[in-house]
Protein backbone atom coordinates (compact mmCIF):
# COMPACT_ATOMS: atom_id res chain seq x y z
CA UNK A 1 0.00 0.00 0.00
CA UNK A 2 2.93 2.38 0.65
CA UNK A 3 4.01 2.32 -3.01
CA UNK A 4 0.45 3.00 -4.14
CA UNK A 5 0.13 5.99 -1.78
CA UNK A 6 3.40 7.43 -3.07
CA UNK A 7 2.28 7.03 -6.68
CA UNK A 8 -1.01 8.80 -5.92
CA UNK A 9 0.96 11.58 -4.16
CA UNK A 10 3.28 11.93 -7.17
CA UNK A 11 0.32 12.06 -9.56
CA UNK A 12 -1.19 14.85 -7.46
CA UNK A 13 2.08 16.82 -7.53
CA UNK A 14 2.41 16.39 -11.29
CA UNK A 15 -1.15 17.54 -11.85
CA UNK A 16 -0.47 20.64 -9.74
CA UNK A 17 2.66 21.24 -11.81
CA UNK A 18 0.76 20.95 -15.09
CA UNK A 19 -1.97 23.32 -13.95
CA UNK A 20 0.51 26.01 -12.92
CA UNK A 21 3.06 25.62 -15.71
CA UNK A 22 1.19 26.94 -18.75
CA UNK A 23 2.53 30.13 -20.27
CA UNK A 24 0.38 33.06 -21.25
CA UNK A 25 -0.01 31.77 -24.83
CA UNK A 26 -1.30 28.35 -23.71
CA UNK A 27 2.01 26.61 -24.37
CA UNK A 28 4.32 25.30 -21.72
CA UNK A 29 6.84 27.97 -20.69
CA UNK A 30 9.69 25.87 -22.05
CA UNK A 31 7.91 25.68 -25.45
CA UNK A 32 7.57 29.43 -25.69
CA UNK A 33 9.78 31.19 -28.18
CA UNK A 34 10.19 34.21 -25.94
CA UNK A 35 13.79 34.98 -25.16
CA UNK A 36 13.05 36.41 -21.76
CA UNK A 37 15.06 34.84 -18.99
CA UNK A 38 13.49 34.39 -15.60
CA UNK A 39 15.17 36.25 -12.78
CA UNK A 40 14.66 33.18 -10.62
CA UNK A 41 17.13 30.43 -11.32
CA UNK A 42 17.17 27.24 -9.32
CA UNK A 43 19.88 24.64 -9.16
CA UNK A 44 20.42 21.77 -6.79
CA UNK A 45 23.79 20.20 -6.11
CA UNK A 46 23.41 16.60 -4.94
CA UNK A 47 26.61 14.95 -3.66
CA UNK A 48 28.72 12.90 -6.07
CA UNK A 49 27.71 9.56 -4.49
CA UNK A 50 24.04 10.28 -5.30
CA UNK A 51 24.45 11.17 -8.98
CA UNK A 52 22.96 8.48 -11.21
CA UNK A 53 19.69 6.64 -11.68
CA UNK A 54 18.10 4.69 -8.83
CA UNK A 55 15.04 2.43 -8.80
CA UNK A 56 12.81 1.15 -6.00
CA UNK A 57 12.22 -2.55 -5.35
CA UNK A 58 8.99 -2.62 -7.35
CA UNK A 59 10.62 -1.07 -10.42
CA UNK A 60 7.87 1.56 -10.50
CA UNK A 61 9.59 4.58 -8.96
CA UNK A 62 12.83 6.11 -10.23
CA UNK A 63 15.12 8.67 -8.62
CA UNK A 64 17.39 10.39 -11.14
CA UNK A 65 20.07 12.71 -9.77
CA UNK A 66 22.26 14.92 -11.93
CA UNK A 67 24.87 17.49 -10.96
CA UNK A 68 22.16 20.17 -10.67
CA UNK A 69 18.76 18.47 -10.37
CA UNK A 70 16.60 15.66 -8.98
CA UNK A 71 13.76 13.96 -10.84
CA UNK A 72 11.60 11.60 -8.79
CA UNK A 73 8.62 9.49 -9.84
CA UNK A 74 7.23 6.98 -12.30
CA UNK A 75 7.34 6.84 -16.10
CA UNK A 76 3.88 8.42 -16.19
CA UNK A 77 4.18 10.93 -13.33
CA UNK A 78 7.33 12.49 -11.97
CA UNK A 79 8.49 15.70 -10.37
CA UNK A 80 11.49 17.52 -11.82
CA UNK A 81 12.53 19.71 -8.87
CA UNK A 82 14.38 22.43 -10.79
CA UNK A 83 11.97 22.69 -13.71
CA UNK A 84 8.95 22.78 -11.41
CA UNK A 85 10.53 25.50 -9.25
CA UNK A 86 11.51 27.63 -12.25
CA UNK A 87 8.14 27.34 -14.00
CA UNK A 88 6.21 28.07 -10.82
CA UNK A 89 8.49 31.02 -10.10
CA UNK A 90 7.85 32.42 -13.60
CA UNK A 91 4.12 32.19 -12.93
CA UNK A 92 4.50 34.07 -9.64
CA UNK A 93 6.69 36.74 -11.28
CA UNK A 94 3.62 37.86 -13.25
CA UNK A 95 2.09 38.99 -9.96
CA UNK A 96 4.52 38.68 -7.00
CA UNK A 97 1.74 39.41 -4.54
CA UNK A 98 0.26 35.94 -5.07
CA UNK A 99 3.36 33.95 -4.19
CA UNK A 100 6.96 32.92 -4.57
CA UNK A 101 9.23 29.87 -4.63
CA UNK A 102 12.23 29.46 -2.35
CA UNK A 103 14.91 26.75 -2.17
CA UNK A 104 14.59 26.67 1.59
CA UNK A 105 17.11 24.01 2.49
CA UNK A 106 19.76 21.97 0.76
CA UNK A 107 22.00 19.98 3.06
CA UNK A 108 24.47 17.24 2.18
CA UNK A 109 26.88 15.00 3.96
CA UNK A 110 28.99 11.93 3.34
CA UNK A 111 25.95 9.65 3.67
CA UNK A 112 22.87 11.85 3.38
CA UNK A 113 21.26 14.59 1.29
CA UNK A 114 18.17 16.75 1.82
CA UNK A 115 16.49 19.40 -0.34
CA UNK A 116 13.33 21.38 0.40
CA UNK A 117 11.55 23.69 -2.04
CA UNK A 118 9.02 25.97 -0.37
CA UNK A 119 6.08 27.43 -2.29
CA UNK A 120 4.34 30.40 -0.70
CA UNK A 121 0.96 31.12 -2.25
CA UNK A 122 -1.30 33.80 -0.78
CA UNK A 123 0.58 33.46 2.52
CA UNK A 124 0.22 29.65 2.70
CA UNK A 125 3.40 27.58 2.55
CA UNK A 126 3.72 24.14 0.97
CA UNK A 127 6.84 22.10 0.36
CA UNK A 128 8.37 19.56 -1.95
CA UNK A 129 10.83 17.57 0.07
CA UNK A 130 13.37 14.84 -0.59
CA UNK A 131 15.75 13.22 1.87
CA UNK A 132 18.21 10.52 0.84
CA UNK A 133 20.30 8.37 3.14
CA UNK A 134 23.19 6.35 1.69
CA UNK A 135 23.14 2.71 2.81
CA UNK A 136 25.93 1.54 0.50
CA UNK A 137 27.43 2.57 -2.84
CA UNK A 138 24.49 0.90 -4.60
CA UNK A 139 21.60 1.39 -2.13
CA UNK A 140 19.86 4.44 -0.67
CA UNK A 141 16.70 5.10 1.34
CA UNK A 142 14.48 7.95 0.18
CA UNK A 143 11.81 9.89 2.04
CA UNK A 144 9.60 12.45 0.33
CA UNK A 145 7.59 13.43 3.38
CA UNK A 146 9.19 15.53 6.10
CA UNK A 147 6.51 14.62 8.63
CA UNK A 148 6.78 10.84 8.14
CA UNK A 149 9.47 8.30 8.88
CA UNK A 150 8.41 6.12 5.91
CA UNK A 151 11.26 5.49 3.51
CA UNK A 152 11.67 3.59 0.27
CA UNK A 153 14.83 1.66 -0.57
CA UNK A 154 16.36 2.32 -3.99
CA UNK A 155 19.08 0.44 -5.86
CA UNK A 156 21.46 2.15 -8.29
CA UNK A 157 20.84 0.98 -11.87
CA UNK A 158 23.10 3.47 -13.74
Amino acid sequence: MRAREKIVYLLFLCMACMVSSCGENGKEDWESEREEISQSRFSLSPPEWLIGTWQDGTGLITLQCTENNIIYGTDMASIDFVRYAEETSKFYEQDPSIGKVVLRDEFKGDSWYRAVLTFIQMGVESEIFVKVEKLSSTEVEVSTEDYSSLTTKFTKIR
